[in-house]
């Protein structure tokens, strides 16, 4: 996936901002596919509704958290805790700052993802903690009634 790909997830990931879905990706036609069918199903709610859809699925359900590494370490603290350091040492050396999220957060993985695509690290990260992570979180949010399922795929 390329930065426009990395960036257009991130944007329709994030909380929704007034209700307004992302639009397609200029990525990949597979990248804009999904990003569309979920715009196309967004779409369809009031922004009021969209928002609480969001805040159900992603903050009021723990196993459905944006927060990558509780998927894979939620009964470790300790490995949970290293991999967060490193992400905020990837997150430092690539000169961005998760205004107070932790460096595990979807969002902005993906933020960070669009910043360096092509990043050995980030490729690292990618293997190890975001496929497998969304692998879970997609099997959880897929058997809710809600527009997420095609961005998590």
């Amino acid at each position: 996936m390329d930065a426009s790909g990395f960036a257009a997830y991130a944007a329709a990931l994030d909380y929704p901002a007034a209700g307004a879905p992302a639009g397609p990706a200029a990525g990949s036609p597979v990248t804009a596919d999904l990003v569309a069918r979920y715009a196309a199903a967004a779409a369809e709610l009031t922004p009021g509704r969209l928002e609480e859809i969001y805040a159900q699925t992603f903050d009021l359900q723990p196993e459905c958290t944006l927060n990558l590494s509780h998927h894979l370490f939620s009964d470790d603290e300790w490995k949970r805790s290293a991999m967060l350091i490193e992400l905020k040492a990837l997150f430092q050396r690539h000169a961005l700052d998760t205004q107070g999220e932790l460096p595990d957060h979807l969002c902005w993985l993906l933020r960070l993802m669009a910043a360096a695509p092509q990043d050995g690290e980030l490729r690292e990260v990618r293997t190890r903690l975001m496929l497998p992570a969304l692998r879970s979180l997609h099997e959880r949010v897929r058997e809710l009634q809600n527009p997420y399922p095609p961005l998590l795929q």
